[in-house]
Parts: structure tokens; C-alpha cells; sequence
């Protein structure tokens, strides 16, 4: 069986904070509020290092529309 180690977080939550992390798990069917947060945390990673080569971070639309994403850090 392999270990791991990990070290337990605690955060506090707003209602409105708690509310979309749960409206989260359910619309993207994860397990656990934990792995959503593993997953933006990873995600969030990606973001930071796009953004620190000078990359554009855009959305496509299904009709083809380029939104432009600014991330706020």
C-alpha cells in the first residue's frame, strides 16, 4: 500500500463561497469538495505559469466568439 503524505487544511467559508463550491461538485461530479480544490488548485497553476510566459488565455465559444481572460493576481 503506498503512503502518502499529507497535511490537513482548514479553511473558512462564506455561505455564497460554500454555495458555489458545492454547486461546483455537483455540476462537475467530482467526488469530494477537496478534489474540486486539487483540481482549481491545479488548474490556477497552469493559469499563473501561462500568464508569467506572456500567454493569452482565451475562452472559444461554441460559435467560434474568443473571450479574452484577465486573471486578477
Amino acid at each position: 500500500m503506498k503512503t502518502e503524505n499529507k497535511a490537513r487544511v482548514q479553511f473558512d467559508f462564506s455561505k455564497e463561497s460554500l454555495n458555489k463550491l458545492d454547486n461546483l461538485v455537483i455540476k462537475t461530479g467530482v467526488s469530494t469538495r477537496a478534489e474540486l480544490i486539487r483540481r482549481a488548485l491545479s488548474l490556477y497553476s497552469e493559469i499563473v505559469e501561462a500568464e508569467n510566459r506572456n500567454a493569452k488565455l482565451v475562452i472559444r465559444e461554441k460559435d467560434g466568439t474568443m473571450i479574452q481572460l484577465v486573471p486578477h493576481f
